[in-house]
Order: C-alpha cells, then structure tokens, then sequence
C-alpha cells in the first residue's frame, strides 16, 4: 500500500509542476483596441442646422438687367459709344451664362421704303451680333433678323425725339 500512495503522491506532484495544459493568452493589437473603442461609443446627438433660405434666382430680371437694348441714329447702323457698354455688359453677361441664346432683332423708324427698312434693320441686327462675337460669344447662341418699320413702338411720329425709340436691336432670350 505505501507504493500506491507514493504513486500517488509522485503523481501529484508531477501534474503540480507541469499542471494541465493552458489555453493560450490572445492579445489584442492596439488599433483593434481602438476601434472596438469607437464602434462602442455612444452616438453623438445630431444637431439640427440651420436653415439658409436661399433667394430664388430672376433670370428674367438678370436678362432685363443685362441685355440692354441698342439704339442707332437715324439712317445708320454704326455703334454708338453707349450701344458699345451696353453690348460689353451683354457679352460678359451671355459668356457667363452659356445657356442662354439670343435673338437680335433688327427694327428701323417709319422713314423709307419697306425694302430699304429691311436691309437696315438686317445690317442692326449684324452689327450687335457681330460685337458679341468679337468679344467671345459663341456666334452659334446668336440669330438675327429683321422687322425693318414692321415692328413700331411709337407711330404717326412728328419729329425725331419719336423716331429714336423705333430705331434699335432688342434681344429675345431663349434659354
């Protein structure tokens, strides 16, 4: 009997210094640690902005502004030193807006014959397009053409303070 306790004791202590088979410590790298960390955080509470109200665009009012219209003297279509601002705050107006196109029309007073009237207004109409063009509008965004004395804004004039108004290239915008 004293050589099975002895086994027993011997056993013991052998299972003692070299114990049962550990599981192996598992470390975790530190930026796991951190992103365990963050995916644990608490949600941040979302404040509400703001709201900025942003004031509707007049385009029609821009155009207005922009696209003035052009007067010429009487029997001519040659720029005027005011017809050339004007057309330069059209051409910066239009390369800005490249969506825009125009329609120039040509108009002339009820002085001369229809025929006469036509070709003026024709060469109005050329002569603002072609302004725009010089100064980096693309000439497929312009047409022109002319009403001649079919398109009076005032009728029956006596004098040439009535005429003026008739005598001009207005723009239609098309966009």
């Amino acid at each position: 009997m004293k050589k099975r306790v002895f086994a027993a004791v011997a056993l013991c202590v052998v299972v003692g210094f070299t114990g049962c088979k550990k599981k192996p410590v598992v470390t975790v790298p530190e930026p796991v640690k951190e992103v365990v960390k963050e995916v644990v955080k608490e949600p941040e509470v979302i404040k509400e902005e703001p709201k900025i109200e942003v004031p509707v665009r007049d385009l029609e009012a821009e155009i207005r502004k922009n696209l003035q219209t052009i007067k010429f003297e009487y029997d001519s279509y040659q720029l005027t030193a005011e017809s050339k601002e004007f057309l330069s705050i059209a051409a910066k107006f239009l390369k800005i807006e490249g969506n825009i196109s125009v329609k120039i029309e040509g108009n002339c007073d009820e002085r001369g014959s229809t025929d006469y009237n036509m070709a003026l207004g024709e060469k109005r109409a050329e002569a603002v397009r072609d302004y725009l063009t010089r100064a980096g509008v693309a000439a497929s965004r312009i047409e022109t053409i002319s009403y001649g004395k079919e398109n009076l804004l005032n009728v029956g004039c006596a004098d040439d303070a009535c005429h003026e108004a008739n005598r001009r290239a207005e723009y239609k915008a098309k966009y």
